[in-house]
């Protein structure tokens, strides 16, 4: 099912037509066209929670990763997604 996705922090932008993809881990990840292997990745996030579904789309939050702190490991923030139908 191809979506539009929204992402809504810190203000919201639009990042066009793809897939979602969430797998068992809670990882989600949006690919830009029809599938996964002919397309590259134009978000991504982890610990995925749906926060609610309706008749044009959905709202789904989690963290994305933003880049390395000093010490070399990753750092997080909150994010949001919406997601229309498209």
């Amino acid at each position: 099912m191809q979506y539009r996705l929204t992402v809504q922090r810190s203000h919201p932008k639009d990042l066009g037509v793809g897939t979602l993809e969430i797998d068992t881990a809670g990882n989600a990840n949006f690919f830009a066209g029809i599938n996964k292997k002919e397309s590259w990745v134009l978000a991504m996030m982890i610990r995925v929670k749906i926060d609610y579904v309706n008749a044009s789309g959905m709202m789904i939050s989690g963290l994305e990763p933003v880049e390395l702190d000093k010490t070399g490991f990753e750092k997080y923030r909150v994010q949001e997604w919406w997601l229309g139908y498209a």
